[in-house]
């Protein structure tokens, strides 16, 4: 019972607390109200705008927007005035007198606003998408009148494969504008350069050549080492052998020899090999790079939204 008792008593300390904060902040709307209708008398049009605002933020009231529109009227902003009258009336009933003075403030600025439609070319693709101040505009509103405010706008237009094409336009008061829909320069495809391929096979054949030539510098080391053996091992023959026959040391000698023999004959003709292969596979490289025809002198070459100068040596 006594739980009951005290969220019964907290209940209402919430509803009055929360009644005391909607009483100050309607108050501060009426103050704010006043001092915009004030502002809007003396012909201080930019405070009115302000004061309107900031009481409309706090207390959504259609007497408080109307005001707002009428000194956004005085200012030139137009299309926000029109925006304004056009929810007052539908806010407000007939029979309100307010009603009538937003209807008459609607008409005055549905004539000023500027208009835009956007109308398809044979260059308008079916993906195409039109951007009025980084505001999409659907496809289907392209023929209804799109409502802007006076001045500068920019305006693009993106299509799928198509570079995005960027204007801006200058509208006055009362401007009807039909805009032709003309999508960008179709987006190149960058291609290979001039050479490439050349210059990737050159440089495949320049590998391999110094492969074989590496491979040809190590026969060769082996050849001259293996040479160097036999020889020594010749000489030690020459000493242990006579026309009698071979010590132990002369016989080993012997048959170390003829091996040593036969491994530098065998790394000899792989040097040779090894340094023909070489020696073509460079030349096959050289042979791969690209050739220039012609006399020097500068060409020009004129490409889609390019022109390309140069000149050759």
């Amino acid at each position: 019972m006594k739980l009951r008792t005290l969220a019964y008593f907290a209940f209402l300390l919430h509803l009055a607390v929360a009644k005391d904060a909607v009483a100050e902040e309607m108050a501060a709307a009426d103050a704010l109200f006043r001092a915009g209708r004030e502002a809007f008398q003396r012909g201080d049009y930019v405070t009115a705008q302000e004061r309107f605002s900031e009481s409309f933020a706090r207390d959504p009231a259609p007497g408080t927007l109307l005001n707002l529109a009428l000194s956004e009227e005085q200012l030139g902003n137009v299309l926000a005035a029109w925006e304004h009258a056009k929810f007052v009336i539908e806010k407000l009933p007939a029979s309100d007198d307010r009603h009538d003075i937003a209807r008459q403030l609607y008409v005055r600025m549905d004539a000023r606003t500027p208009r835009l439609r956007f109308v398809s070319t044979t260059e308008t693709q079916e993906d195409a998408t039109v951007l009025v101040d980084e505001r999409v505009i659907p496809r289907n509103h392209w023929v209804v009148d799109t409502r802007v405010g006076p001045g500068k706008h920019d305006l693009s237009v993106r299509a799928k494969g198509r570079r995005e094409r960027r204007f801006t336009i200058v509208v006055q008061e009362s401007a009807r504008l039909v805009i032709p829909l003309v999508a960008g320069d179709v987006e190149s495809i960058p291609l290979p350069q001039q050479g490439a391929f050349e210059s990737k096979t050159e440089s495949t054949w320049v590998k391999v050549g110094w492969i074989t030539a590496g491979a040809g510098v190590l026969s060769l080391g082996v050849c001259v080492t293996t040479g160097a053996l036999a020889l020594d091992r010749k000489n030690t023959v020459d000493r242990a052998c006579d026309a009698t026959g071979c010590t132990d040391e002369g016989a080993r000698a012997s048959s170390q020899g003829k091996t040593f023999s036969g491994i530098a004959t065998l790394t000899g003709i792989l040097t040779g090999v090894f340094g023909l292969a070489s020696g073509g596979f460079f030349l096959t490289a050289r042979a791969l790079l690209p050739k220039r025809t012609g006399r020097p002198g500068p060409s020009v070459r004129a490409g889609v939204g390019t022109l390309e100068a140069h000149w050759q040596f």
